[in-house]
């Protein structure tokens, strides 16, 4: 898969003219097309992309484009008992792809990197490959992983339905980091950027902050099987969210949301942010 040397390429005083051309012509011919070499095969004159279509080797990854300018890129690696795939969301917006994997006969996973959380794919295996629906977040990532093997030649899992339960509106208590010229505490009757504020400490101030609320959680938000989730909107820039005193983790990047199922309680609840 090189570019044939230049037959005026020079030569050496150890160069055996002779013998270079005859090696030469044995490797590369007309300098085009795909010769036989020994046990192996030499694709001269071509890219590597035209080489491996010349090979009938279908990609290791590729995946369906709503967008013209969708770009998810992967890195394979084969494990002891499978394959694992990093795929990589690389623009600012979601992605819902149907990615395909050059693996068979085994069922796919989805592991999440920053939560360490695994859940099985849904899949379907045909013609020596595997079909993957994705949907990524935002600069997402995701390890699809092919490690168990199938009982069918495909899983459909239903799809989660999301539903908004209730906008968590003001007033907000506001408390602030000490000593940065900023109140101890102040109420907001809705969400603002502090910059907008009109005390000038507020207006000013750099560091954190911590906004209180209690929230009811009706017991028609706790069925079987339900999850319940806290969605941040936008943040600036970071934001660790706690529940009845229970950590539920730090969010950096869009979506700005977070699983509070098990810290929610079917009564009043305390949300610190």
């Amino acid at each position: 898969m090189l570019p044939p040397r230049s037959r005026s390429t020079p030569l050496t005083l150890a160069d055996n003219g002779q013998e270079f051309s005859s090696i030469s012509e044995q490797l590369w011919g007309a300098g085009t097309g795909v010769r036989s070499v020994g046990k192996g095969k030499v694709y001269a004159g071509m890219s590597l992309a035209d080489a491996v279509a010349a090979m009938n080797l279908p990609p290791d990854f590729s995946y369906s484009k709503p967008e013209s300018d969708a770009n998810i890129l992967f890195v394979h690696r084969k494990l002891a008992d499978g394959d694992l795939y990093y795929v990589d969301n690389r623009n600012d917006r979601e992605e819902t792809v149907d990615a395909t994997f050059r693996v068979t006969g085994k069922e796919a996973e989805l592991w999440h990197g920053e939560t360490g959380n695994a859940e099985p794919a849904s899949y379907t295996i045909a013609d020596g490959h595997t079909n993957v629906p994705l949907h990524l977040e935002p600069w997402g990532t995701v390890f699809v992983v092919f490690r168990k093997p199938a009982a069918n030649a495909a899983r459909a899992l239903p799809k989660p339905a999301t539903i908004t339960l209730a906008a968590v509106d003001g007033p907000w208590m506001v408390s602030f980091q000490p000593d940065r010229g900023a109140p101890p505490q102040i109420t907001l009757d809705k969400l603002a950027s502090w910059s907008e504020s009109s005390d000038s400490g507020v207006k000013y101030f750099s560091g954190n902050g911590t906004y209180t609320k209690s929230v009811n959680a009706p017991a028609e938000w706790f069925k079987p099987g339900a999850q319940v989730w806290i969605d941040l909107g936008d943040v600036k820039n970071l934001a660790a969210v706690i529940v009845n005193g229970k950590q539920l983790g730090t969010v950096w990047h869009a979506p700005y949301r977070l699983d509070a199922t098990s810290a929610l309680n079917p009564r009043v609840n305390q949300i610190s942010i």
